[in-house]
């Protein structure tokens, strides 16, 4: 599945980015509003896994745009989402 996502079109990719993204903020909203006080580290990841694969997706989509620049964003939201994820 992976090989097929690295081949694809860009448009593919940024419905699967929108997607990811959209599952992350649901998901996020989700965890806060009815989850957070009960399921403290389990309600965090799911939206901190998602955003991951969002980032990794637009990391993919911008490398033809600039590549250090990409990768440099990507590393930046990765660490951003540890940080949260170790909250």
């Amino acid at each position: 599945m992976i090989q097929r996502i690295r081949e694809a079109s860009p448009g593919l990719r940024a419905r699967l980015a929108g997607v990811f993204y959209l599952l992350a903020v649901l998901s996020a909203v989700f965890a806060e509003r009815f989850v957070r006080g009960r399921l403290l580290y389990a309600a965090g990841l799911i939206p901190v896994a998602s955003f991951a694969v969002v980032t990794l997706l637009l990391c993919q989509l911008l490398k033809p745009v600039n590549r250090n620049l990409a990768w440099l964003a990507a590393l930046f939201n990765l660490f951003g989402l540890t940080l949260e994820a170790l909250e």
